[in-house]
């Protein structure tokens, strides 16, 4: 996990963490103190006390040694030994708000992902069987967008051709077309681009929706 120097380099989480601060259980005196270690810290200051941020703070250094001890407790901050003594390190939010953000990455890829295993489903009017979601998987796995495979989906429908092996034929045929485009080769047959490729052109309505 990279350090805040190194995180804060490809991404600001001082914006990250205003923005985001309820979410993480704090409120804005929290807020303040930590923005106050941060800056502290950016002055040359490593270990910064209650004393410190009472200076800039208006709570009773009492109530700053409590909201501290708190953010401690609750894993935001830490006191750890460096080569030259002891520091206050913010490292602690900096990973929480990392596998927050990771966490909400995979939920929306989750989501995703059962968006497509449901109208599959709605569209073949029974469960997948293990093979068609290994072959789902595979699309994702290759960077397929979600609305590529639902227009492949809307294809087979329309072509009543409604398997797995059919949509990834479609898949295939527009990754062919985009590599002719780009590198002008073609692995597909003439007669099977043909039929394929007028079938594509004929699904223009939005059978999913219908």
């Amino acid at each position: 996990m990279p350090g805040v120097e190194n995180f804060s380099a490809f991404l600001d989480w001082r914006t990250l963490l205003i923005e985001n601060y309820k979410s993480l259980g704090l409120d804005e005196s929290d807020l303040a103190i930590i923005l106050i270690i941060d800056r502290c810290k950016s002055s040359g200051q490593p270990l910064v006390t209650p004393e410190l941020i009472t200076l800039k703070h208006t709570m009773s250094c009492d109530e700053i040694d409590s909201r501290m001890e708190s953010l401690m407790n609750r894993k935001i901050i830490a006191i750890r030994d460096c080569k030259d003594g002891l520091e206050t390190s913010l490292q602690p939010l900096i990973d929480k708000m990392i596998a927050n953000m990771v966490n909400e990455q995979a939920r929306a890829v989750n989501k995703i992902n059962d968006e497509i295993y449901t109208l599959l489903e709605k569209s073949f009017s029974r469960p997948l069987t293990p093979f068609e979601v290994s072959v789902v998987r595979s699309w994702f796995d290759n960077g397929e967008k979600i609305e590529k495979i639902k227009e492949a989906i809307n294809v087979a429908i329309f072509s009543n051709k409604k398997n797995i092996n059919y949509i990834d034929s479609v898949l295939l045929e527009w990754k062919r077309r985009n590599d002719i485009a780009d590198e002008g080769q073609s692995t597909v047959t003439s007669k099977w681009r043909k039929n394929l490729g007028e079938t594509i052109e004929l699904a223009k309505l939005n059978w999913l929706e219908d």
